[in-house]
């Protein structure tokens, strides 16, 4: 009886061990390889489940770190967006300044690689790019 309550001791650590593998992977890996290491030793049953443990925790850790990341090189780029659009912002502002509210203005370029242009009209200017508007602004606001 008392070697039938250890050995279910041993194997609720190995559980315990899965379990931490799904949600923290480092701590779940280090718990079944332990085990793995005493079952080999003690010649005990158990081992699929801790090879098992250690591979759903590996698997898990990769997805946390292709997470982790794509989380950075998304928030990076949206960082470089901001940054690119108060750029424009400033840009149309000085142009703003410059006009007034009434001013007309154009500027294109059509050899310039990306086609980057700035209209100004009644009061708005806009910023456009391949087509697309980058930016606009109102100039009434008072930049």
């Amino acid at each position: 009886m008392l070697v039938i309550e250890m050995e279910e001791k041993n194997n609720s650590l190995l559980v315990i061990g899965v379990i931490l593998s799904v949600l923290f992977p480092p701590v779940g890996i280090v718990i079944c390889l332990i085990e793995l290491n005493d079952i080999k030793k003690n010649n005990r049953e158990g081992k699929n489940l801790a090879v098992n443990g250690i591979m759903v925790g590996v698997l898990v850790l990769i997805v946390w770190i292709i997470a982790a990341v794509g989380l950075t090189i998304y928030h990076n780029h949206r960082e470089e967006e901001q940054e690119q659009r108060e750029k424009y912002q400033r840009e149309l502002k000085k142009v703003c300044e410059n006009l007034g509210p009434d001013g007309i203005y154009d500027s294109y370029d059509k050899d310039h690689p990306n086609k980057k242009f700035i209209q100004c009209r009644n009061g708005d200017c806009y910023m456009y790019k391949n087509g697309q508007t980058l930016e606009s602004i109102d100039c009434d606001l008072g930049f």
